[in-house]
C-alpha cells in the first residue's frame, strides 16, 4: 500500500505560467509526426520534426497568445485535440508566411517553447498543459529544508490562488514528521 504524504493532485502554479506568457524573448513551434514502429513494440517513433522559430515581436507573441488560449479553454473545461492544435498553430504560422499552405497537415503534434523577458522556460502542448518545475541534482540526498526552500516562495501564491488558508509551515516539524512516521518502518 503506498503512503502519500500529500494528495496526489497537483496544484497549478497558474500565475507563474502567465508571468512566462506575459512576454517571450525567444518563442519557436516545433511540429511532430509519428508512425509506429516497424519492429512490433507498441512504441512510437517521430518520423517528421519541423521547429520554427518565431524571430520578430509579432512572431514571438504568437506562442504566448496560443498558449493562453490553451490554458483557458483548460480552466474553462474545454478539451482540444492534438489535431486542432496542430491547425491552430499552423493556420497562424500560415498567416505570417513562416509555413507553407496545409504544411501544417503532415504533422500531428506541436508544442510551444517560450522563453521570458526573465529567462523563465516552459514548453507547452495542448495535451502536455501544465507547468513543469526542475531542481538541481546534487551528490547525495539533500535535505528536506532544501525542497522546502525551493517551493516556499510560492507555496502561499498558489494558496491564494485556490482560497486556501494556509498558516505557516515549519520544514523542521515536516522533517521531525517524516523521520518519525516513515524512516524505520
Amino acid at each position: 500500500m503506498p503512503r502519500l504524504l500529500f494528495d496526489a493532485n497537483q496544484a497549478a502554479d497558474n500565475t507563474f505560467l502567465d508571468e512566462i506568457l506575459s512576454g517571450a524573448k525567444f518563442a519557436s513551434a516545433t511540429f511532430t509526426s509519428r508512425v509506429a514502429s516497424n519492429r512490433g513494440t507498441k512504441a512510437d517513433r517521430v518520423e517528421r520534426t519541423l521547429k520554427i522559430s518565431l524571430v520578430d515581436e509579432n512572431q514571438r507573441q504568437m506562442a504566448p497568445t496560443v498558449g493562453r488560449n490553451w490554458m483557458i479553454r483548460k480552466r474553462n473545461g474545454h478539451s482540444t485535440n492534438a489535431r486542432d492544435g496542430v491547425t491552430e498553430v499552423s493556420a497562424l504560422l500560415e498567416h505570417e508566411q513562416l509555413l507553407a499552405a496545409d504544411a501544417g497537415n503532415r504533422y500531428d503534434e506541436v508544442s510551444l517553447s517560450i522563453k521570458s523577458e526573465s529567462n523563465e522556460t516552459t514548453t507547452i502542448a495542448i495535451d502536455t498543459l501544465r507547468d513543469v518545475f526542475t531542481y538541481p541534482v546534487s551528490d547525495g540526498e539533500p535535505s528536506i529544508h532544501y525542497y522546502y526552500e525551493k517551493v516556499d516562495g510560492r507555496l502561499y501564491a498558489i494558496a491564494m490562488q485556490d482560497g486556501l488558508d494556509l498558516n505557516r509551515i515549519d520544514p523542521y516539524e515536516v522533517h521531525e514528521c517524516l523521520n518519525a512516521s516513515i524512516f524505520g518502518h
